[in-house]
């Protein structure tokens, strides 16, 4: 039967239920849309944000898009300051330090030492052997073992071929100090690595090295070589007694040269005397 105008609706309690459901969906709606509007905005807040590429001082960085160098005005590399870049995976950031000397240290031919003598400046204690895998050694040209530690410096003059053209670049020339090391080491005898001709022992690694990083194209200049030089800990007092005896027999070669010129310059000025003295009696 219609209703009149004038009338007011009965509504049952199912109908009331169903709307309380309708209107708190509509609520819930609502803030789930509000929630993924800001989780939105932050996506690309974060997206934006990975694109700024700020390289600090003494760096430079390389932009790889798909793996490859990113050009700008001619030059690969990004200079120090704010640069815009591409998220991962589309674009990749390699970072290289150029103004700081970096250094890798060979331990091919060193000892296993305590740290705390090695604190106090100490090497190994004597115990008759060495623990393989744990002690490095060098094997001289006249067959003996001596130890030798050798730490490289090195600036990067080439930040492309650095960091692009090996996986680690460091752990290469980490592997070329150790071959040199062995290298040099076999065209020396042990006393002369290690005391007479240690400077030319040094100067050998040098070349060595040099060759071979020229030939690997690292991207690198080289500075001085700090070098460490010592005889196994079971035999130092014969190395340092067979050094105390070197060193006597020179200084007794050295007087004894500085006698016979002594001696001889006296018997030239004799014999000069002599001879004068004859011609001015004829």
């Amino acid at each position: 039967m219609p209703q009149n105008p004038g009338e007011k609706t009965n509504h049952s309690p199912l109908d009331e239920l169903d709307n309380n459901r309708h209107q708190a969906l509509s609520d819930a709606l609502k803030s789930s849309f509000i929630i993924i509007r800001f989780v939105m905005l932050a996506v690309v807040a974060v997206i934006v944000g990975s694109g700024v590429l700020m390289v600090e001082q003494n760096q430079v960085a390389i932009l790889l898009r798909f793996g490859k160098p990113v050009i700008t005005e001619g030059n690969p590399l990004l200079q120090p300051g704010l640069h815009f870049a591409f998220p991962d995976p589309i674009d990749e950031k390699v970072f290289v330090n150029v103004g700081e000397a970096m250094s890798v240290k060979s331990s091919v031919g060193w000892y296993k030492v305590d740290p705390e003598r090695e604190i106090r400046g100490l090497g190994p204690e004597p115990k008759g052997f060495l623990v393989p895998r744990q002690d490095g050694y060098l094997m001289s040209a006249d067959g003996n073992i001596f130890h030798a530690q050798a730490t490289l410096k090195y600036r990067i003059s080439d930040p492309l071929k650095f960091a692009l053209d090996f996986q680690s670049t460091t752990n290469v020339l980490r592997d070329l100090l150790d071959n040199s090391l062995v290298h040099s080491a076999a065209q020396f005898t042990a006393q002369e690595a290690i005391y007479s001709k240690q400077a030319e022992f040094k100067e050998a690694i040098t070349a060595q090295l040099n060759n071979m990083v020229n030939d690997y194209r690292l991207g690198i200049v080289l500075d001085p070589l700090d070098l460490e030089v010592r005889p196994p800990a079971d035999v130092r007092e014969a190395f340092e007694m067979v050094m105390a005896k070197d060193q006597e027999w020179s200084q007794l070669m050295s007087e004894a040269q500085s006698y016979k010129n002594e001696v001889t310059l006296k018997a030239i000025g004799e014999a000069e005397a002599i001879k004068l003295s004859g011609i001015s009696r004829s």
